[in-house]
C-alpha cells in the first residue's frame, strides 16, 4: 500500500484511476478496517445490534478479513462488504432474501459470508431495493432476491407488462444467487448496478443492458415494458460505455469518451436535462458535462466527478445532499464550490459522501440518523449539512472506500 500512496500525486490521477490502483494494490493481514455509522435498526451497521450510531464504529467482525470495497444503496437497509480475495459478505435488512444467505427474509446483525455463490473470485457486489447482483473475475454476472418483476435476469424469456401503472408485489423469500441468463451468458460484463426494482449491466464492448421493472421508462427501451431477460438498450449505440449508475427508476451512464447520459424518471431534476421534461423514454446526453471519470446515483440525486477532481451534483437538493449551501432541487449539473480535489464519490438515500485526494472523508445531506458522522460535534447533529464537512473520527487513517445507504454509512480505512 506505502507503493500505492507514493504513486498518487494530486492532479496526476482521476479517481477512477486512483481507486482501481487502491483496490489492487497488495493488502498485508489484517490492514484494512471497516467502521459503520448511521440508522441501525435492522442490523446495517453489522455491529451486532439494531442500534443507531452517531459517529464511526468499528465492525470487529471484518477486522480479518481484508475488506476492500464495501457497498449498499439510497433505497436500501443492508450492507455488503467484498474482500481481497474475491468473498461477499452481507448484513442488514434481510428482506425479499436480499442478502443471498438464509432461505427466509431474517436480518443478519453482523457480516455474514454468501457460501451459496460459485468461487470466491467476485470483483463488484451491488444492491436493490430488494435484490442484489455480483460479477465475478471472469465478466459472468449472478443475482438474488425480490424477482417480482424479473430484475434477477434469471429467465431467459421475457414476461413484459407495459402498465402506466406500478405496484411492486411483495413477498417472503427470495430467489437464492444463481446466473444472469439471456445474452448476458455469452458476454463478458465489466460493471453492474441495481435500480429499485430493475438492473443494468455493460458489457466489454461497451453495451448496456437493463431489465427488470420498466416504470418510468427506467430501463431506457422506450416504453415503460417490464423485461425478464437483459435487452440491449440500442439508444446508446455508438458509444462504449465504461460504467453505469441506477437511481430509484432511473439511469445514468458514463462513456469511455467522459460524457454522461440519463433516461428515466426526472421528477426532481434527477437525470440533469430541463424542468420540462417528467421523463426520458431514451438515453440523453448531458451536454454541459465533459472530461467525466467517474458517476454515482443515489435514490434521487447523482454526482459526476471529473479528471481535475471537481464535482457536480443535481437531483434532489432537499437534505443539502447536493452539497449547494442550500435545500434546493437542481436540474442541471452544477459544480460544488469550495471543495478540495475529490477523488470517489457515493450517494445515499439523502447524503452524499467524498474522499479527497489525500484519503479523507466529507459528507453533506441528512443526518437526522447519525449518517454523517457528526455526533461529537457541538452543532445540530439532526440537521442537514448542505455543505461537505469532514468526518475526523478515524484517528488519522486513511479513507479507501466509501458506500451511502439509505441512512447509513459505511467506509474502509487502512493505518496512515
Amino acid at each position: 500500500m506505502s507503493r500505492l500512496l507514493s504513486l498518487v500525486r494530486p492532479g496526476l490521477y482521476s479517481a477512477a484511476c486512483l481507486y482501481l490502483l487502491a483496490q489492487t494494490q497488495p493488502v498485508s493481514e489484517q490492514s484494512s478496517q471497516v467502521y459503520a455509522w448511521g440508522l441501525g435498526t435492522s442490523g446495517q451497521l453489522g455491529l451486532g445490534s439494531e442500534a443507531s450510531r452517531g459517529l464511526p464504529t468499528l465492525i470487529k467482525e471484518l477486522e480479518a478479513a481484508q475488506v476492500l470495497k464495501v457497498g449498499s444503496s439510497g433505497y436500501c437497509n443492508a450492507s455488503t462488504a467484498l474482500t481481497r480475495h474475491g468473498r461477499i459478505f452481507t448484513w442488514g435488512s434481510g428482506i425479499d432474501g436480499i442478502l443471498g444467505v438464509n432461505e427466509d427474509d431474517s436480518n443478519l446483525l453482523i457480516p455474514t459470508l454468501i457460501e451459496r455463490l460459485p468461487g470466491h473470485n467476485f470483483t463488484k457486489v451491488v444492491s436493490g431495493g430488494g435484490h442484489m447482483a455480483a460479477l465475478n473475475s471472469e465478466g459472468r454476472l449472478f443475482t438474488w432476491g425480490l424477482d417480482n418483476d424479473g430484475q434477477l435476469g434469471h429467465q431467459p424469456e421475457e414476461k413484459n407488462t407495459n402498465s402506466k401503472f406500478y405496484k411492486p408485489t411483495f413477498f417472503k423469500g427470495g430467489k437464492p444467487p444463481g446466473p444472469v441468463a439471456g445474452p448476458l451468458a455469452a458476454k463478458r460484463v465489466v460493471d453492474v448496478d441495481c435500480g429499485r426494482y430493475f438492473s443494468a449491466a455493460v458489457t466489454e464492448e461497451g453495451e448496456v443492458y437493463t431489465w427488470g421493472a420498466g416504470r418510468d421508462f427506467a430501463l431506457g427501451h422506450g416504453d415503460r415494458a417490464n423485461k425478464h431477460s437483459p435487452t440491449l438498450v440500442e439508444g446508446l449505440a455508438g458509444e462504449k460505455v465504461i460504467k453505469i449508475a441506477c437511481g430509484k427508476n432511473f439511469c445514468v451512464a458514463l462513456s469511455a469518451s467522459g460524457s454522461v447520459f440519463s433516461w428515466g424518471n426526472n421528477d426532481l431534476g434527477q437525470l440533469g436535462i430541463t424542468k420540462a421534461d417528467r421523463c426520458k423514454e431514451l438515453p440523453t446526453k448531458l451536454t454541459t458535462l465533459v472530461d467525466v471519470v467517474d458517476i454515482s446515483a443515489g435514490d434521487l440525486h447523482v454526482l459526476a466527478l471529473t479528471r481535475s477532481g471537481q464535482v457536480y451534483s443535481w437531483g434532489n437538493g432537499a437534505d443539502g445532499q447536493l452539497g449547494h449551501a442550500n435545500t434546493a432541487n437542481q436540474f442541471s449539473p452544477k459544480l460544488i464550490q469550495s471543495v478540495p480535489q475529490i477523488a470517489k464519490v457515493a450517494c445515499g438515500g439523502g447524503h452524499s459522501a467524498f474522499i479527497t485526494a489525500d484519503f479523507s472523508l466529507l459528507m453533506c445531506g441528512r443526518g437526522r440518523d447519525g449518517q454523517l458522522g457528526r455526533q461529537a460535534r457541538a452543532e445540530n447533529v439532526a440537521g442537514p449539512k448542505t455543505t461537505p464537512i469532514a468526518v475526523d473520527t478515524f484517528g488519522g487513517s486513511k479513507v479507501l472506500d466509501v458506500a451511502c445507504g439509505a441512512d447509513h454509512t459505511l467506509a474502509v480505512t487502512i493505518p496512515k
